[in-house]
């Protein structure tokens, strides 16, 4: 069964799903009345394909309400509502989290790559102290799932966003003048996936 769960409370709504090897494998009429990357069919690559269509497959279970779209920025919208979107995928698993507030959800595989990137992305304010990969791993989830509230090429990763670790409560923070906030997180490991998304986010 490619859907994982789906993680509800009263004011959103969290989705997963896992890509099964024949996704891509659909009638070309198939697109589940959905206006996300509309030109799929003429990508040459196939996990690309395979991670989009499941998307929109997970959307329509989600909301077979709404259509799945970009807006002019790229995020992703539900035309004709107010709930505001994100999308993670990871290897063969995708992540969709909708909510009545700004919000941003990541899910990460367990990568010893991240090792080479750290300094690309790690704050001196940052709660890390051993930089082993399970630390450097949620850091990144955490502020991937940050910049995704807002999903603006100003917010830079490790300037702007800053994570503090305490009591087992992660909480994040964006320094930039525009886009200013402070928020929460509930994190899990999934499937053996690092997962992490925002919360109580204040402005």
């Amino acid at each position: 069964m490619p859907l994982i769960k789906i993680l509800q409370d009263k004011n959103k709504q969290i989705g997963i799903w896992k890509i099964l090897d024949n996704e891509v494998k659909l009638n070309k009429n198939d697109l589940f009345n959905t206006n996300y990357h509309p030109n799929i069919y003429t990508y040459k690559n196939t996990k690309r394909k395979e991670e989009i269509i499941a998307t929109r497959k997970l959307s329509k279970i989600m909301f077979p309400e709404y259509n799945l779209s970009k807006n002019i920025d790229g995020k992703p919208i539900f035309n004709g509502s107010e709930l505001f979107v994100s999308i993670s995928n990871t290897k063969n698993l995708i992540a969709i989290m909708a909510s009545t507030e700004r919000c941003g959800v990541d899910i990460q595989y367990k990568n010893t790559n991240i090792l080479k990137l750290q300094n690309k992305f790690i704050n001196k304010n940052d709660f890390i102290i051993n930089k082993n990969i399970e630390n450097l791993m949620w850091l990144w989830c955490a502020k991937e799932s940050m910049y995704k509230v807002f999903g603006v090429s100003k917010i830079n990763f490790k300037n702007n966003l800053i994570v503090s670790y305490k009591n087992g409560i992660f909480t994040g923070f964006c320094n930039h003048s525009e886009f200013h906030f402070s928020c929460e997180f509930d994190t899990n490991i999934i499937n053996g996936y690092y997962f992490i998304n925002t919360k109580n986010i204040q402005y």
